[in-house]
């Protein structure tokens, strides 16, 4: 019975967690792709905050931030006519071509393919 209630009060305390690791999403204009940052702002270690995250989630914190990343450049692709460098620039990414990659691999289809087959 107590190993139930602990879990019950742990689960509350990773929710608690996750949803104030998303805040923390929601506030910023730039995201930090440093998970030390997100852990230190929590007072958490980074690996107990990606167990919890990844534990709500199912997915670890490196990949959130990265599924953020992709979300926010696809917004800004989509209704902005801002230059690819810009948008990798705004996002805290200063290597254009590395973003571009990490674009095209984590949505399938390269930043200016994906503007394109938005506008159409």
């Amino acid at each position: 019975m107590q190993e139930i209630i602990g879990q019950k009060s742990q689960n509350k305390r990773h929710l608690e967690i996750t949803l104030a690791f998303k805040e923390l999403f929601s506030e910023e204009k730039q995201i930090n792709r440093n998970i030390s940052y997100y852990a230190e702002a929590l007072h958490i270690s980074p690996v107990y905050l990606n167990e919890v995250i990844k534990d709500i989630t199912g997915t670890s914190v490196s990949k959130y931030v990265q599924n953020e990343l992709m979300l926010r450049a696809k917004r800004m692709l989509a209704h902005t006519t801002l230059r690819i460098s810009e948008i990798s620039a705004l996002l805290g990414i200063d290597d254009c071509a590395y973003f571009t990659r990490l674009f095209t691999k984590t949505v399938g289809i390269n930043p200016t393919c994906f503007r394109k087959k938005y506008l159409e």
